[in-house]
């Protein structure tokens, strides 16, 4: 019997590479079981062998495919409108008036997203178009581009979503101190190390899968490397989970509440120190100054809130041995799985909306480069000030 993963043109690789929250199925030592799933393929899944390995839980074959195939339809249809608003709202972080410490981040989070999105929905395209999976050149391509640099790529923005919170917060709660901070004021070089090093963290996923031919396609498996290491192989990737997903999302939660509360406080004390003649003046600062803090803190609480349901549910499938791809439910698993990859869609999408609702400068700079004149208006430097999202 092979030792493969699941098809190409099967959920359980999509779902699970896709959600970016593991790099695989994990090998077993039981026996596999094989199972017709779509139309001409055949695909190997290891579950164990019991006496009950014929029941597929609460989810029969028939339902998973049919949600599999309308999930297809809205990815393939959602991902390139993300693609477009990612790569709009990289244009306008780029422009001279917007660039500032925290746009930096967001340009190489907006592009880094935008690479890995732009390849799940060439993916998509292939299963509705059932021909790329005959071309080795293909498979060979989406094994490193989206699987290793892909999945590097997408673990970043966790990363970057991080930063770019944990960064306004040191400028809310500490204003005059964070001014002498250089590491806050270098976006290029804090986003080229966090993208080597997202690269060299997932270094593993070459070396843990190689490109093979099925009865007619070819499918990316695990390697025989990796197929007799498989502790060290589960070890690492699990730690890689925990320490670019897991940690970024807590630490970046745990900053949005600080951001909030400090800018509360620092506005309470805003109002208490005001004199009456510099009322107006101090309305007009702390306006802006409120505007800027309230935008980082929608869209990254936005990531943050669109990205639980994939990292519970990964959670749930590590500690529960009833739930998850070696186990009767693993159609209802992979059905979850791959339905939760919409909510990255969904989440692109209200992010961009949300640098249109609550960022003036954004919406300024967005209408100028549509109609062509641009006009770049200057605005304050300092990273206490400038807008770090969308303002």
């Amino acid at each position: 019997m092979s030792n493969q993963v699941p098809n190409n043109t099967f959920g359980f690789y999509e779902a699970l590479l896709t959600s970016n929250l593991t790099d695989g199925l994990y090998v077993t030592t039981t026996t596999v079981i094989i199972e017709p799933l779509e139309m001409n393929t055949t695909t190997t899944i290891r579950v164990p062998v019991t006496k009950t390995s014929v029941n597929f839980g609460s989810m029969t074959r028939n339902e998973y495919l049919y949600y599999t195939h309308v999930f297809t339809w809205i990815k393939a249809i959602g991902q390139p409108i993300s693609v477009f608003f990612l790569v709009v709202s990289a244009l306008v972080f780029m422009k001279r008036g917007m660039w500032n410490s925290s746009t930096g981040l967001l340009v190489t989070l907006n592009l880094a997203e935008a690479y890995n999105v732009s390849l799940l929905s060439i993916y998509q395209i292939c299963k509705l178009a059932d021909s790329c999976f005959d071309s080795e050149v293909y498979t060979i391509f989406r094994l490193y581009s989206s699987t290793f640099v892909g999945i590097a790529c997408r673990r970043s923005v966790y990363i970057f979503n991080c930063l770019v919170s944990v960064q306004r917060f040191l400028v809310v709660a500490f204003p005059m101190r964070s001014k002498d901070w250089t590491v806050l004021h270098r976006p290029k070089a804090i986003s080229a190390v966090v993208l080597f090093l997202m690269l060299l963290a997932n270094i593993y996923i070459p070396f843990k899968y190689e490109v093979s031919k099925g009865r007619s396609t070819y499918r990316i498996g695990f390697s025989q490397l990796s197929r007799d290491n498989e502790d060290i192989f589960k070890a690492v990737s699990t730690a890689n989970i925990c320490i670019t997903s897991y940690l970024p999302l807590l630490v970046g939660i745990f900053a949005n509440i600080g951001m909030g509360t400090s800018l509360y406080l620092h506005s309470k004390s805003m109002k208490e120190m005001m004199d009456t003649s510099d009322k107006q003046v101090q309305a007009r600062r702390g306006k802006k100054h409120s505007q800027t803090t309230l935008t980082v803190l929608t869209s990254t609480l936005l990531f943050f809130v669109f990205a639980l349901p994939s990292t519970i549910n990964h959670i749930i499938m590590e500690s529960s041995p009833d739930y998850g791809s070696d186990s009767n439910d693993r159609y209802l698993y992979a059905t979850l799985s791959s339905g939760f990859v919409i909510c990255q869609i969904v989440s692109d999408m209200v992010v961009f909306f949300s640098y249109l609702c609550v960022g003036s400068a954004f919406r300024e700079h967005l209408v100028a480069m549509v109609v062509g004149r641009c006009r770049d208006k200057p605005v304050l430097r300092t990273i206490s000030s400038v807008p770090s999202q969308a303002s």
